[in-house]
């Protein structure tokens, strides 16, 4: 099947596998906010095209046949790996990392930057922190800093 029908069929799919999450066509068609004959044309659709039927249609309920149940995990798999780069896109974009690079003098270091650092590094695991603590005075030109603190 070439690209151009596989991505025509990625909202029958969907369809197909919120049919059968939710048991019903008028619980699939509110779920995804068109009309239940909207949703019975998607899944014809897709029966169509994979030359196979996915449901026994009665009028009280869906049974999904052998080769529905196929179908809906292969089906679900898709869904799910499309939410999975939803999730890490999404992750990747507030994420920060890199190195900050920080001199300062003991005590501060202690009483002040310490806590602080912990609780940075908890919340940004990808991040590095790199801490001279030095009561001596740091030139801030001489070595690489993101912050100096005399």
């Amino acid at each position: 099947m070439d690209t151009n029908k596989l991505m025509a069929l990625l909202p029958d799919i969907v369809a197909f596998v919120t049919v059968v999450d939710s048991g019903s066509f008028t619980a699939a068609s509110q779920r995804l906010g068109v009309t239940p004959s909207g949703v019975s044309r998607q899944i014809s659709r897709l029966e169509a095209a994979l030359n196979a039927d996915l449901l026994e249609r009665t009028t009280r309920k869906q049974v999904t046949t052998e080769m529905g149940k196929v179908v809906y995990e292969f089906s679900q798999k898709i869904i799910d790996s499309a939410d999975d780069i939803v999730h890490v896109t999404s992750q990747e974009l507030g994420e920060v990392t890199g190195e900050l690079r920080i001199a300062a003098p003991k005590a501060f270091s202690r009483r002040i930057l310490q806590p602080l650092m912990l609780e940075f590094l908890a919340k940004y695991p990808k991040a590095k922190l790199r801490l001279m603590v030095s009561d001596e005075f740091v030139d801030p030109f001489g070595i690489t800093l993101t912050l100096c603190l005399n």
